[in-house]
C-alpha cells in the first residue's frame, strides 16, 4: 500500500461523507471491482464547494499519478482554499477545462476565416 492508495481511501471517506454515497458504487466481495470517474460532489451535495469538489476528484483519480504524491500536498489545500486548482481529468475537452478559452480561440478562427472569405470575395470581384 502506498501513500497515494491511502489518498483515494481519504477521498473515498470523504466523497461518502459529503454525499452519503461511494463514489463507485456498492462492491460485493465476490466482484472485481471496476473503478470509473465518480459522480461529481457537487452533483450530489449542491451545499459543497467547488475547491473541496477539485481536491475530491483528485484524490479520486483512478490513475495514481493523478493524485497526490502525498498528504501534505492534500493538506495544503484542504488548509488553502483559495488556492486549489480546478482538478480536470485526462481527455477533458478544452470547453469544460477553459471556456475563456475556447471561445477566445473560436472567435479568432471565425475571424481569420471571415476575413479569408472577403478577400477572396474581393479578388472575384476586381477581375
Amino acid at each position: 500500500m502506498t501513500e497515494r492508495t491511502e489518498i483515494f481511501s481519504l477521498g473515498a471517506t470523504l466523497y461518502e461523507a459529503l454525499t452519503g454515497k461511494l463514489p463507485h458504487g456498492e462492491i460485493e466481495p465476490f466482484q472485481t471491482p471496476v473503478f470509473k470517474v465518480a459522480r461529481p460532489v457537487t452533483a450530489l451535495n449542491p451545499q459543497a464547494p467547488l475547491w473541496l469538489e477539485a481536491i475530491i476528484a483528485r484524490a479520486l483519480s483512478v490513475g495514481p499519478e493523478q493524485r497526490y504524491e502525498n498528504y501534505s500536498e492534500m493538506l495544503f489545500e484542504l488548509e488553502n482554499p483559495a488556492k486549489v486548482r480546478p482538478f480536470h481529468r485526462p481527455g477533458t475537452p478544452l470547453l469544460e477545462r477553459n471556456p475563456l478559452l475556447f471561445f477566445k480561440l473560436g472567435f479568432f478562427l471565425l475571424l481569420a476565416i471571415t476575413l479569408g472569405l472577403l478577400l477572396v470575395i474581393g479578388h472575384l470581384l476586381k477581375r
